[in-house]
């Protein structure tokens, strides 16, 4: 995780030095790449403890 981390920093300093991109440019990809992982990371949590509560509900009314 740690190397993928570095290595995205690494690819927007190459972006920015290349003169391919603005350093907003970069700084908004990152902004908009962190803000999509915080969702799917939510939306993981949310819908794993929606399966953990129905199986603990459907086990209990079978016993």
């Amino acid at each position: 995780q740690i190397l993928a981390v570095l290595y995205m920093l690494a690819v927007g300093y190459a972006r920015i030095e290349a003169g391919e991109h603005h350093p907003i440019d970069v700084l908004g990809a990152y902004l908009a790449a962190i803000l999509w992982l915080f969702l799917f990371i939510f939306l993981y949590r949310w819908t794993t403890d929606r399966l953990a509560e129905r199986r603990i509900k459907k086990s209990a009314h079978v016993a």
